[in-house]
């Protein structure tokens, strides 16, 4: 494998994960630790409303442009969310972890440990805690229900039909957007209050019904199909 082989090498490599198995990171870093190496752990704290919109995201915007897209299932996202503090812990709680550090999607830095200290584990998964649940800006909401109801779009043109898509926006337009929703200002609110009754009115369900037997049943790609073998892999070179 090309990881080994850089280890080898003594070469610098960032790996990149879900962090869903600890197993996964753990083995990496003990044989890292097993050459030499140097480990550097660095996690994101990224809201689950934000990080299941980007699991949409990246399945349409790939559609869109025409490149492979793999659909990420809801159950494999959720799986991540809630294994992710444990794992947290576990590999700030390695010795071998020379240092960790907790980010944000903006790139500020939330916890940043150089050196292992027996409290290191518990500082490191509150302040991903904190980052994961934390108040959101009025104007970051009303980025997340704009980009909202782009997909929204997409989904009812590419993927109507798919029931693990159905899934996910069922709770991408119940939970999620009502999460989401609360962090806007109080007139920001009353305004996406109207939206969704609007929405939610028989013409509009009916034309989106309408259109959804227009365009027939969806057929998934096969590059669209959850394989746990394949995503095992994905756990060892992507991220959430």
């Amino acid at each position: 494998m090309a990881v080994d082989e850089a280890l080898a090498m003594r070469a610098s490599i960032i790996v990149e994960g879900t962090w869903r198995n600890a197993s996964v990171p753990m083995n990496g870093i003990a044989n890292a630790a097993q050459h030499g190496h140097h480990v550097h752990a660095v996690v994101l704290a990224v809201p689950p409303e934000q990080s299941r919109l980007g699991t949409a995201d990246r399945y349409y915007e790939a559609v869109k442009s025409g490149d492979a897209a793999r659909w990420t299932p809801s159950s494999a996202h959720d799986q991540a969310v809630a294994s992710l503090p444990s794992t947290v812990r576990a590999v700030a709680g390695d010795e071998r972890v020379s240092r960790f550090t907790v980010m944000n999607r903006a790139g500020e830095v939330l916890f940043d440990q150089d050196g292992w200290t027996p409290d290191r584990a518990d500082a490191a998964v509150s302040a991903f805690q904190r980052g994961t649940a934390r108040s959101w800006t009025s104007a970051e909401a009303n980025e997340w229900l704009r980009r909202y109801e782009q997909l929204r779009g997409m989904h009812e043109q590419h993927t109507p039909n798919h029931p693990d898509a159905r899934a996910t926006w069922t709770q991408l337009g119940t939970h999620d957007h009502g999460v989401v929703t609360r962090h806007l200002d109080e007139a920001q609110h009353r305004e996406q209050m109207q939206r969704i009754r609007q929405a939610a009115s028989p013409g509009s369900m009916r034309e989106r019904i309408a259109r959804a037997q227009r365009e027939g049943p969806y057929v998934a790609p096969p590059t669209t199909a959850y394989d746990p073998r394949r995503q095992q892999g994905r756990d060892r070179g992507r991220g959430r």
